[in-house]
């Protein structure tokens, strides 16, 4: 099952987060898993998490046809500040990926590693809007098959629509229960922006509400996390590498969530927790500097 994007494509609801998985033997074991015997076919990656070639040797060792999977990486804050870095970078993943081509193609943030341009906000805007139309290129050339941002505000994505062509088809941001993000929700939704969902399982699980909700439809905690998701129209990328949990968190199609149950999950975004660095305090910048 998959949410058609506005640039042509069609992402899978359920995909399969890969943060911190380097060690190759495992990723090879757990694509196998996912891909070959449970049915993934959206796969999660970043030049951040150094795992790109691990990605591609992993999925060039499995059955399933490469026109089959969707793949998502992302630039880093230090490859979007020219023409140039940009070229390079998504050559770079291409080759590790083995691939001639990325299903999507995000920018991881919306900042780069020059504090000098973030600090300043007409460099900064004009510094994303320039990646922005080096990625349109990318797209029109069939490179890039998709393209979006992920951590972008609003505001952010205002900026890039000034002198966009191609508008985002996604942004992906941290998205659970307990985090407030229906400033940045609502306006995608108004913009026909596809949303992806990360960080949704982490220690979430362990609410009370999600913990009884989990009692109520005779499901795991994540099953009813990722449901929540979906129902919410994001797509959502849980990351395991237990064989169980891969099944289990894939296998959230054969029930829904009630609306009672549904503004029970809402309701805990009072609590807003984030996770992840904040996209909107220029403080949080030293985490990823």
């Amino acid at each position: 099952q998959s949410f058609k994007l506005t640039t042509g494509g069609y992402l899978p609801k359920v995909g399969l987060g890969t943060f911190l998985s380097t060690n190759q033997k495992e990723v090879n074991q757990v694509l196998k898993w996912a891909i070959d015997y449970i049915g993934y076919r959206n796969i999660d990656t970043a030049t951040m998490y150094g795992n790109e070639h691990q990605i591609g040797e992993g999925i060039k060792n499995i059955r399933t046809p490469r026109n089959e999977i969707f793949i998502t990486t992302k630039l880093w804050i230090n490859q979007i500040e020219s023409e140039q870095i940009i070229e390079k970078a998504v050559n770079e993943s291409l080759k590790k990926l083995q691939t001639n081509y990325i299903d999507l193609l995000l920018i991881h943030w919306p900042y780069t590693s020059n504090r000098n341009i973030n600090n300043n906000d007409k460099q900064l805007k004009e510094t994303l809007t320039n990646a922005w139309i080096t990625f349109e290129n990318l797209h029109k050339k069939g490179i890039l098959k998709n393209i979006g941002v992920s951590n972008f505000l609003p505001k952010d994505i205002d900026a890039i629509l000034e002198k966009a062509t191609i508008k985002p088809a996604v942004n992906e941001i941290e998205y659970h229960p307990l985090l407030d993000q229906s400033k940045t929700v609502k306006y995608c939704k108004k913009h026909n922006i596809q949303l992806i969902g990360y960080r949704t399982l982490y220690t979430h699980r362990n609410h009370p509400v999600v913990k009884e909700i989990a009692e109520e439809v005779n499901k795991t905690t994540a099953q009813v996390l990722i449901r929540w998701g979906i129902q919410h129209h994001v797509a959502m990328i849980p990351k395991s590498t237990n064989e169980n949990r891969l099944k289990q968190n894939a296998d959230v199609f054969d029930f829904s969530l009630s609306p009672s149950q549904m503004n029970r999950l809402d309701a805990l975004k009072v609590e807003n927790k984030r996770c992840c660095i904040d996209p909107s305090s220029k403080e949080s910048l030293n985490g990823l500097l």
